[in-house]
């Protein structure tokens, strides 16, 4: 269970680390991404890493951290299955049209590099 944990800390990483170095080509790609799609991705998304966290917890380094970390993600899913594809393409469609300064989207990028990171090594499978 671990292991599923620090594999999606991964894909985690991964984004954010591409999202950091070209961010253009990044956005370009979420652009590309069809709407209903990426609402599906984000709810699946969350609240399966969601149930994994809370699996794995007692097997990692921080497990009430884990298991804090796997609610919040299971909220954050259910809400956005709330507020329905619609709403979420609007709030989606307002951030991809606004003109976010390079080094803010980098900053957010580093902190999901950083929470990446942060699974990774707390899933106990890097030592």
């Amino acid at each position: 269970m671990t292991i599923a944990v620090a594999t999606l800390g991964a894909f985690v990483v991964v984004p954010c680390a591409i999202g950091f170095v070209a961010s253009n080509r990044f956005r370009d790609l979420l652009i590309r991404l069809q709407m209903e799609r990426r609402h599906l991705v984000a709810v699946g998304f969350r609240s399966i890493f969601g149930i994994l966290c809370i699996l794995a917890a007692p097997e990692t380094r921080a497990p009430q951290a884990f298991q804090i970390f796997g609610g919040l993600m299971i909220a954050a899913g259910l809400g956005l299955l709330l507020i329905g594809p619609a709403r979420f393409a609007s709030v989606v469609e307002w951030f991809l049209t606004r003109v976010i300064p390079k080094p803010i989207v980098r900053l957010w990028m580093l902190f999901g590099m950083g929470l990446g990171s942060m699974l990774v090594y707390g899933s106990g499978v890097i030592p």
